[in-house]
């Protein structure tokens, strides 16, 4: 697990964030500019000078911001396995009657490595000299898998009209793109 306040390479690259322009103000943005629900669109790492694409070229992924301050985080390979945990109280037979089989060790593995999911509160800090740029800080309460629970992840980010680039420009790079206030 990351310390309170503590990132690493691999936790930075993981998670992405976004924000957008307020109606009406031009390139600038506060801290509410981030409320709403954004698409992940690219999910993109550099590596040896190649690039990853750890979630597929095209990943699934919503990030929900909340006028009050919580996120939800969720990404995911659109290749995942479909299946159910074994251990899930609904499934075939049980209360939704879904018709997916149970997912094997191997499948189970698989979703959790190519899922984050996560949800806490989150903190804005805008860049004065540069009012197109900030970081957001998610304050992760609950996690899937990832060992965020309890640690703070900070995200870089740049507006650009109605999408936001996370991350480093050098080794990491997300792009959201708003669904909805």
């Amino acid at each position: 697990m990351v310390p309170r306040g503590k990132s690493t390479p691999l936790v930075a690259a993981i998670v992405a964030l976004t924000a957008v322009a307020l109606p009406g103000s031009g390139n600038a943005a506060d801290k509410r500019s981030i409320v709403g629900t954004w698409r992940l669109t690219a999910f993109e790492d550099t590596e040896d000078g190649q690039t990853v694409y750890r979630f597929g070229k095209k990943p699934y992924g919503l990030f929900v911001y909340t006028a009050d301050g919580h996120v939800v985080i969720h990404i995911a390979d659109p290749v995942n396995p479909a299946c159910l945990a074994p251990a899930k109280k609904y499934g075939p037979g049980k209360i939704d009657d879904t018709p997916t089989p149970a997912c094997t060790p191997a499948q189970m593995q698989t979703l959790l490595e190519r899922t984050v999911a996560y949800s806490g509160t989150y903190s804005v800090a805008m860049d004065k000299d540069d009012p197109g740029k900030g970081v957001v800080t998610h304050h992760v309460i609950s996690d899937l898998s990832n060992g965020y629970a309890g640690t703070d992840q900070p995200r870089p980010f740049r507006i650009k009209a109605n999408r936001i680039e996370i991350g480093d420009g050098k080794t990491w790079r997300r792009v959201l793109e708003r669904v909805a206030n």
